[in-house]
């Protein structure tokens, strides 16, 4: 929801960007692109693997043990543009866990 997966409509004639790529997290490469899924299955399938690799501390560009105030500086850096500890905030209230909660303890 927070990422902005919308099909086409007035608003978004063509879509949202996680919407046309199939990729739920907006997640992007190494060199800053976004990554093209096949289709929605493929892309959550990746944001889930993606997740699960910080949590066994297998992401490098996560520190150990993470937390979700931690993962959001990361996955939603402010260079981006983004806000990320609004974007924290967001997900522990969903959660209803502190900003403070290991990703570990999540999954």
């Amino acid at each position: 929801t927070y990422e902005g997966w919308e099909p086409p409509s007035i608003k978004y004639p063509k879509g949202t960007n996680a919407w046309r790529t199939k990729n739920p997290g907006n997640i992007k490469d190494k060199w800053g692109k976004f990554l093209v899924f096949p289709n929605e299955e493929t892309g959550m399938k990746y944001l889930c693997d993606y997740i699960t690799r910080v949590k066994n501390n297998l992401h490098k560009a996560y520190p150990k043990d993470c937390d979700i105030k931690q993962f959001f500086l990361v996955y939603a850096p402010a260079n981006d543009k983004n806000q990320p500890r609004l974007y924290a905030m967001w997900v522990s209230d969903k959660l209803k866990v502190p900003l403070t909660f290991k990703i570990k303890d999540l999954v």
